[in-house]
């Protein structure tokens, strides 16, 4: 697992009451790094992403639950390299269809991503003489298919191929201290209020 160096942050709060002042302040000091990648069992990382791939042949709708369940998403591939590993995974394993996160939208007759998002005129992903027209209407999902050189090809979204789940590796941390700090006629003293941290994912 690699770290990233850590980002250090500080912001100052006068305490200041009115037009009177009180020589109090807060200090708040916060480190943010990155973590990556960190992916669970059984998944595959590949740049900031991790994948997990099915073993058995499910309609679409069940591959995205599925995915949803595991806090994920059926496949979004967004470059030519993503395309390639993950051309290059699914060929050495032994299913022949696996779903791709786009669904035929009639609203705007073209395929839209899992999150509704149009499709962009990647031509190069499609199988050649793949029919883009919709055959099924709204019931045309893309798959990646063995017979196609797991290039993209449609079919009924109802039918069977294995689920490509992604999800975000990347893991954020912070760790964070407040202190307040009161200047008196002696001598200031500083008090540590609060300290904590926390990670999530992106």
């Amino acid at each position: 697992m690699e770290f990233g160096i850590p980002d250090v942050h500080e912001a100052y709060f006068d305490l200041t009451t009115g037009s009177q002042d009180t020589g109090q302040y807060l200090k708040v000091t916060w480190d943010t790094w990155d973590v990556r990648p960190h992916c669970p069992f059984g998944w595959r990382a590949w740049g900031d992403s991790c994948y997990y791939f099915g073993r058995s042949d499910v309609p679409y709708e069940t591959a995205v639950s599925a995915c949803h369940n595991m806090a994920a998403h059926v496949v979004e591939i967004n470059s030519e390299a993503e395309q390639e590993i993950l051309r290059v995974i699914t060929s050495a394993k032994d299913g022949d269809k696996y779903w791709v996160g786009l669904r035929y939208s009639q609203s705007n007759s073209w395929y839209n991503w899992w999150h509704q998002v149009p499709l962009a005129a990647q031509s190069s992903w499609w199988s050649d003489g793949t029919n883009r027209t919709a055959a099924f209407g709204s019931d045309t999902c893309v798959i990646m298919g063995r017979t196609a050189g797991f290039q993209w090809t449609t079919q009924h979204c109802g039918l069977g191929a294995r689920v490509v789940c992604e999800t975000d590796g990347r893991i954020c941390g912070t760790f964070f201290s407040i202190i307040r700090t009161v200047s008196t006629d002696a001598r200031p003293w500083v008090e540590l209020i609060s300290v904590g941290g926390s990670t999530w994912q992106q």
